[in-house]
């Protein structure tokens, strides 16, 4: 499970990052956030970027006063019509109804730019709408549509180069990193990728330690000693292994004793690498014929 803005406090790790994503977003109209499937780049944006700018909408003093108001977030996924995904996640903000259908059709024909579409959504001088795009590739893998993505894209990306109101309006969108070279095929894309781009690697030790033992400490639970690098060994130089951790994690959770994460429940579990195998054993073994 990714994590969410309400997740902010117990979100450790990635605090470079989000202080960068933050310091992005308020000068760039456009930033992507590329990274490995499993690298958290969800979590990112929403535990780190909208719960702070929801927290402080400006959070740097040398932000020029016309992007330090309040923002209102928007979030979507392409899927199959992104049109429409994008239609609902505005519907969903505003004060007057919608039809998401409606306003997809709009904007295929050209009667409506996205800039029309949000600006009302925008009630003070200074506030701002953050437009989220979770798992951008969707635009490559889901729409029976091939000329789709390149639409939609024209779409965004003009609705964010209004230059009547600059700081109107601002996108963050994640992408897999085995999607660059369809990225790359379109224009704009390819411009983000050189100009506002954060490439998210694998965490650290230190990073990874604090996402490990911060959250527990929160609840007043520990780990024996040795476990965490225990932890630490078993997932370094492993790829996308974060997912795995959490999940490992969680088994270790519902197995601690005396408010303590154990070495015993870590081994029966086969590690990090063998803890799925054994939940999903476990989940065999019970079922009937």
């Amino acid at each position: 499970h990714a994590f969410d803005a309400e997740d902010a406090d117990r979100f450790f790790g990635r605090e470079h990052y989000i202080s960068a994503l933050t310091e992005m977003v308020q000068r760039q109209p456009f930033v992507l956030i590329v990274g490995p499937s499993g690298s958290g780049k969800s979590s990112l944006v929403h535990a780190g970027l909208v719960a702070r700018i929801s927290a402080h909408p400006a959070d740097h003093s040398d932000v020029p006063t016309s992007q330090s108001g309040a923002w209102r977030v928007g979030q979507a996924r392409p899927g199959a019509d992104p049109f429409h995904s994008l239609a609902a996640a505005l519907a969903a903000l505003s004060p007057r109804e919608i039809d998401p259908n409606q306003l997809a059709a709009d904007w295929r024909s050209g009667r409506q730019t996205l800039f029309d579409a949000s600006a009302p959504l925008i009630t003070s001088r200074g506030d701002r709408l953050l437009l989220v795009i979770d798992q951008l590739e969707e635009l490559f893998t889901l729409s029976p549509d091939p000329t789709s993505a390149g639409a939609f894209l024209e779409l965004l990306f003009a609705g964010l180069a209004n230059t009547t109101h600059p700081h109107h309006l601002a996108c963050v969108a994640s992408l897999r990193a085995d999607f660059v070279a369809q990225a790359l095929a379109h224009w704009e894309l390819a411009q983000a990728l050189q100009r506002s781009c954060i490439f998210l690697g694998p965490m650290d030790a230190d990073e990874m330690s604090r996402s490990i033992v911060e959250p527990a400490r929160l609840e007043g639970v520990g780990l024996e000693p040795g476990l965490l690098e225990r932890l630490l060994t078993d997932v370094k130089g492993q790829p996308g292994s974060l997912p795995l951790l959490q999940f490992t994690l969680t088994l270790l959770w519902d197995a601690q004793v005396e408010r303590r994460l154990t070495h015993i429940a870590y081994s029966a579990l086969g590690g990090v690498a063998g803890a799925l195998t054994s939940y999903c054993d476990d989940l065999f073994n019970h079922l009937t014929a």
